[in-house]
């Protein structure tokens, strides 16, 4: 089924180019862009062969459906001023991991349908993200319409979805910035050590890369419980106390971390690869910080 909408973007930048490039290379209609930076929207619209928007009220009333792909904090501001505009786009999405659609309450009480549609990937290049949305999950919530305008797109598009509700949006984020975020502060962790055991920092990426490729495809491939290796998971305490004294020595800054780490690492496989002796043999070594007895 072919979706027959024109789409417009408010906010021109990696997101929403790669958003307009994404749909469009799956015969999805893009009108073009409105940005408060008129040459970001003039580069997009280049991008995507539509048009650049320098009045607001043009867009809105040449579109059926809005994607909002400002800043988080530009939300509301926007929300506000176009529910105070004349538009026959009925449909409002905005690209927030973090917030829920009730950001663009404004918008929904002028009588239009609100909802978010998040891409779980981050934005690099405009190029590169534009075909890595070929493979990316997509989360959708908000009021019905919207829903079902989004699963419509992502019908077309081929994207795999699930819907979830508003209030599951904060924790949603939240495992998305840890797995995107915080695993960038682990790699610098190991690292730090790598440097300070001799290894020359210049060397480092290089070095590490395997050693990375091969956890990541191994999680991939069998899941994070399976795919742990390692001391822990041998119960080799010496190994991991070890560890503790030469992070104790060496970086005594990092000591919080390592041991919240290896907790978190023992509780994971706690009655799955470690049974209760093993497992309180860690807590005993590791509860300087938290507390397990």
């Amino acid at each position: 089924m072919v979706v027959f909408i024109n789409i417009g973007f408010i906010g021109a930048g990696k997101v929403g180019t790669a958003l307009g490039l994404y749909f469009q290379k799956h015969q999805l209609n893009i009108k073009g862009y409105y940005s408060k930076t008129a040459l970001s929207a003039k580069k997009a619209a280049l991008t995507t062969t539509s048009k650049q928007y320098t009045d607001l009220t043009a867009l809105l009333t040449t579109c059926d459906v809005i994607f909002i792909t400002t800043t988080d904090m530009a939300l509301p501001v926007i929300a506000a001023k176009i529910a105070q505009m004349k538009s026959t786009a009925t449909i409002f999405f905005h690209t927030s991991g973090a917030h829920s659609s009730d950001i663009l309450s404004e918008i929904k009480k002028a009588g239009n349908a609100i909802g978010s549609i998040h891409p779980l990937q981050s934005f690099a290049d405009i190029n590169t993200s534009a075909l890595l949305l070929e493979k990316t999950f997509f989360t959708i919530e908000g009021m019905p319409a919207a829903i079902n305008t989004a699963k419509n797109i992502l019908q077309q598009t081929g994207g795999k979805y699930c819907e979830i509700t508003s209030a599951q949006k904060p924790l949603y984020h939240t495992g998305a910035s840890i797995l995107a975020n915080y695993l960038i502060t682990v790699i610098s962790f190991g690292m730090d050590c790598l440097e300070q055991a001799g290894l020359n920092k210049s060397d480092l990426l290089s070095a590490i890369e395997p050693l990375l490729r091969g956890t990541i495809d191994n999680i991939l491939d069998k899941g994070p419980t399976s795919a742990l290796t390692g001391p822990i998971v041998r119960s080799d305490v010496n190994t991991v106390n070890l560890q503790l004294q030469a992070i104790k020595k060496n970086l005594p800054e990092k000591e919080f971390l390592f041991r919240s780490l290896s907790l978190a690492t023992v509780d994971m496989i706690k009655n799955k690869r470690l049974d209760e002796h093993q497992a309180t043999v860690f807590y005993k070594l590791l509860k300087g910080y938290n507390n397990h007895e």
